[in-house]
């Protein structure tokens, strides 16, 4: 470990929180492109392929949100996230 990582332990919960608040607020009002590795590809079209042949192995869009209120927090960033929901 390193001098920072190690006094970045240290901080107490809400101010490693502000940190990682800080860091996505950055990294997110960047506009270089991320990097995605083929196989997030590959397995984003087995997905939706197999949803394709059976449809009853996706989720609704109201049985995501049920499944995990706490995603209704989500910054609306996420909002461009591909996510195979059958509707």
């Amino acid at each position: 470990m390193d001098l920072y990582t190690e006094s970045i332990r240290h901080l107490p919960l809400g101010e490693r929180l502000g940190l990682i608040q800080t860091i996505w607020d950055d990294i997110v009002s960047n506009d270089e492109q991320i990097p995605v590795p083929n196989s997030a590809f590959e397995e984003a079209k087995r997905r939706r392929d197999e949803m394709l042949v059976d449809p009853a192995v996706g989720l609704t869009h109201d049985e995501v949100w049920k499944k995990n209120q706490r995603c209704q927090t989500v910054s609306t960033r996420f909002d461009t996230i591909p996510f195979f929901i059958r509707m």
